[in-house]
């Protein structure tokens, strides 16, 4: 009986290892140089790195309120241009979206969300 509560408490350490070094408890960033191997070469790292792109990839993202941006339209010359166009060359070259793309009054903000899905975060 005593062999089987020690394989109980060596497997119950592993996985406490695996779990620690794959970022779940401590992001790799946290890691002391020494230990950054460990999360390489933890199985778990590449498991719940598939389960989490897989779950979570190509997914639509919806800013809070909190992450959304206001940016005022400059006017030239009395004329202003819809936010769409004012910041399409921005969206091509870094990403996200306009949520009030046909904005066009000078006193009005351009509502922006700098994300639009979460494989910019995954890194897919």
């Amino acid at each position: 009986m005593s062999d089987s509560l020690t394989a109980v408490n060596i497997a119950n350490l592993l996985f406490t290892l695996c779990l620690i070094f794959r970022g779940i408890l401590v992001q790799p960033d946290a890691l002391p140089d020494f230990w950054i191997f460990m999360y390489r070469v933890s199985p778990v790292t590449y498991l719940m790195g598939g389960m989490v792109k897989a779950g979570v990839a190509n997914a639509r993202i919806n800013c809070a309120p909190i992450d959304l941006l206001n940016i005022s339209l400059p006017s030239a010359n009395g004329s202003a241009s819809f936010c769409a166009n004012y910041l399409a060359d921005y969206i091509r070259t870094a990403g996200g979206r306009v949520l009030n793309p046909n904005t066009s009054i000078a006193g009005e903000d351009c509502v922006f969300c700098a994300v639009t899905d979460t494989n910019i975060t995954l890194q897919v």
